[in-house]
């Protein structure tokens, strides 16, 4: 039997690189066929959903649907939530819609065909109707006893944009800068990409706060920038279920 052998095992960077040329070619011919904006925005969303369950550690699931509170609200139709899929027991499903709680929830994003002006302030809306929900928090148990809950100011919700292209001639200049800060504290985005054009996240010791990626490295720099900002967040908060059966009446 002949073992093949590699000559050189493939680099993270060109594995990334790999897939970036596979999602860019088919969000591109998704947006290139499609007869209808709902058949183009449906199939990117489950590209982007695909990808990020492809590569997102199992204590992260990846859904589309609502964000939920103990006390009712619901925020606007969410096209990517990602939450935690080790401790939080809830996810309700009606038909085609999920409902995740908001405890559980690390970070929205909104699907779009292209960053713009507008395309930025529609997903920070839809961010910020996640962010206004109440969430609770429970002791957390262990073998060794229990303990005091996280506080949910101190466990933000990321919040970001996914897009094939970019609507300005200079992707990252001065006027996306400036479209990013007019934007309210709780409609604050955090990270996006434009698969054709780059990325962006959010980073406290870059120049202006942003680290900015060129469109050759923008699928690697943004799944980057994302696992850079979910690891501090650590575990999601753990429910309080005495006031979610509270709210049972």
């Amino acid at each position: 039997m002949t073992i093949k052998r590699l000559k050189r095992a493939p680099t993270i960077r060109e594995l990334m690189l790999a897939k970036q040329d596979e999602m860019e070619a088919a969000l591109s011919a998704n947006r290139r066929i499609m007869p209808h904006e709902g058949e183009k925005g449906a199939a990117a969303e489950l590209r982007w959903r695909e990808m990020l369950t492809c590569y997102l550690p199992r204590r992260y699931s990846v859904r589309s649907g609502f964000v939920i509170d103990h006390r009712g609200g619901v925020s606007e139709q969410i096209d990517i939530i990602i939450h935690d899929a080790q401790y939080s027991p809830f996810l309700f499903q009606a038909g085609t819609s999920c409902f995740v709680p908001a405890e559980s929830v690390y970070a929205v994003f909104d699907a779009k065909q292209e960053m713009s002006k507008q395309t930025l302030i529609e997903t920070a809306e839809k961010v910020a109707s996640v962010r206004r929900l109440k969430r609770t928090s429970g002791p957390v148990w262990t073998n060794a006893g229990s303990f005091p809950g996280k506080d949910p100011m101190n466990q933000p919700v990321l919040g970001g944009l996914l897009a094939v292209t970019s609507k300005w001639e200079k992707p990252f200049g001065r006027t996306f800068s400036r479209a990013l800060s007019d934007l309210q504290d709780a409609q604050r985005l955090d990270l996006g990409v434009a698969i054709t054009a780059g990325a962006f996240g959010r980073d406290d010791d870059a120049p202006g706060g942003l680290t900015i990626y060129e469109k050759d490295t923008a699928l690697v720099g943004f799944f980057m920038s994302l696992m850079r900002q979910l690891q501090p967040l650590a575990t999601a908060l753990s429910m309080d279920l005495r006031v979610w059966g509270a709210s049972l009446g």
